[in-house]
């Protein structure tokens, strides 16, 4: 940016003046006095373009004469918008459900623009009052793993991008699974301390009769209609010998609890056996085996499965060897002039948003940027950004603002500006210490600066059960020397980080992260689109 005018300091009114003039230039002196700042309320300066400028709401536009004079649109153009501060919507169809041992949630699309993530809260009563956030989630799915017979209540809401966080939808009352084996345990322990228990398990003195049975009858349309119910001991020789078979013979079996009046419209039999079907009312069943199965609902801690056929599900994560699709995969919102992305049967893949990556050992784009390790060929090209390949063949014309050549370059004229680049999309991980995820080498020109940009995405989880935590930072580094640096906090969307730096001769720079965990809580320090550029000179 050009250096700022000097501000103006009008001379004293000549002595010699008529009183008029006087008058007339005092007022005039006066008005621009206070449109400078230079008496009266601060409140009262004029805003200048460079004002503008220097808070951020607008830049400076470049062309080939440098900073141009005139009117403001033909100067300045949109600087950083100010943030949406706009209150998010309620969380739309939140539901909780309980599992064997977790609780699942679910939820519709956010259906705002600016949407960053949704807040969980839990509490053990219907009390948004003592509830606590227990986590964060940028899906429509969200895994609370909570253990056997849990009961607690759920809430969520929306966060936007700005930080503004949206009003509580809920409470959701959820509830786990009782645990099979637990009330076996008891149970068992209770039967076997009972008299009844006690009175059959005691020593047999003298015979018993091998058979005990009795049989009821009657007689319908000519035809004798038999039940009974019996014990029999196998003999020596049978089958099962040394077993103890109990028998029912008979179209209906129910058991019922004593005292309870059945006659009421919420009461009904726990267990029926009537037309070769049996029906349960509650159940606890620690293994089971069934070949088909009908369920009205269903939520499930872990599911295996040969085939699956689902109308519409919510999977947090998915592992999939093969996929076939029958039509498309299309990522939720999908708008072509969005964003989003959109595969279609026939081979057709379309991207939509302000940034599309590739990372592979023979193709990288990501920023406006590609790199090819083969060869490009094209019969005419412009690039916005920068191009890199080992080789490549233009038939046409080339046009590009940056270009990167792996071996040797030709290039007709002079003023050609060289950078070292490096760049990684993918997602690094902290390995203990200070962990170096990214760095760039150049070789300067004594007394010649070089300018050096650097950009990245951090961010750093937390898992904890007792209460203690940790904490992660991030740092650029020159050499040894530590040139900015910050702490990343937990359990936050990715956060961008960028800067930029000058220096003379030859340098490395770092992009480092660390990490520190308390005893009893882990977690994970992560960086992604890792951007060192350093621009060297002209040549």
């Amino acid at each position: 940016m050009s250096s700022k005018t000097r501000s103006l300091q009008l001379p004293s009114i000549p002595t010699d003046a008529s009183p008029a003039l006087r008058h007339f230039l005092e007022g005039i002196k006066q008005a621009v006095e206070i449109g400078e700042g230079l008496r009266g309320d601060a409140l009262d300066a004029k805003l200048t373009r460079r004002d503008l400028v220097e808070i951020g709401l607008a830049n400076v536009k470049q062309g080939g004469g440098g900073i141009r004079a005139g009117s403001a649109s033909s100067v300045l153009e949109s600087g950083q918008s100010l943030p949406n501060l706009t209150t998010p919507p309620p969380v739309v169809n939140f539901d909780a459900r309980g599992a064997f041992s977790r609780v699942i949630m679910t939820w519709g699309q956010p259906g705002y623009a600016n949407h960053s993530h949704v807040e969980i809260w839990r509490s053990q009563t219907r009390d948004i009052g003592r509830a606590a956030l227990i986590g964060t989630q940028a899906a429509r799915i969200h895994v609370d793993v909570v253990g056997g017979s849990f009961s607690g209540y759920y809430w969520a809401r929306n966060v936007s991008a700005s930080g503004v966080r949206g009003p509580f939808a809920g409470p959701r009352l959820a509830e786990t699974a009782d645990d099979a084996r637990y009330f076996l345990e008891q149970l068992t322990g209770d039967i076997v301390e009972s008299p009844l228990f006690k009175e059959l398990s005691e020593s047999i003195v003298g015979e018993l009769p091998e058979q005990w049975t009795v049989k009821v009858g009657t007689t319908v349309d000519g035809q004798p209609v038999v039940g009974g119910i019996g014990l029999a001991a196998n003999p020596p020789g049978s089958d099962a010998e040394g077993t103890v078979d109990f028998g029912v013979l008979a179209d209906r079996i129910w058991f019922a609890a004593p005292g309870v009046d059945y006659s009421q419209e919420d009461r009904v039999f726990p267990f029926i056996v009537s037309d070769g079907r049996v029906y349960i009312q509650n159940t606890l069943i620690e293994e089971g085996t069934i070949t088909y199965a009908q369920l009205g609902e269903a939520a499930i801690d872990e599911l295996v499965t040969e085939s699956l056929d689902a109308v519409e599900a919510y999977i947090g994560t998915l592992d999939v060897w093969d996929v076939t699709v029958g039509n498309m995969i299309q990522s939720e919102g999908y708008s072509p002039s969005g964003s989003g992305f959109r595969v279609e049967q026939g081979g057709a893949a379309r991207f939509a948003g302000n940034n599309f990556e590739i990372d592979t050992p023979q193709l990288q784009v990501g920023g406006g940027n590609a790199s090819f390790s083969g060869a490009l060929n094209a019969a005419t090209g412009t690039f916005a950004g920068s191009l890199s390949a080992a080789t490549g063949t233009f038939s046409g014309s080339l046009t590009a603002s940056a270009v990167d050549a792996v071996d040797t370059i030709n290039l007709r004229g002079n003023a050609v500006t060289v950078p070292v680049a490096s760049v990684t999309s993918g997602e690094a991980s902290w390995g203990g210490g200070w962990t170096v995820v990214q760095s760039a080498t150049i070789s300067g020109v004594a007394g010649v600066q070089v300018a050096c940009n650097i950009s990245m995405e951090v961010r750093a989880t937390l898992q904890t059960e007792s209460g203690s935590g940790g904490s992660a930072s991030w740092r650029v580094r020159r050499g040894s020397t530590t040139l900015q640096s910050g702490s990343i906090e937990m359990n936050q969307p990715y956060k961008y980080l960028a800067g930029s730096f000058l220096h003379t001769g030859n340098a490395t720079y770092t992009l480092e992260i660390s990490g520190s965990y308390d005893p009893g809580s882990s977690g994970a320090v992560l960086a992604r689109h890792r951007n060192i550029q350093l621009l060297g000179v002209k040549r």
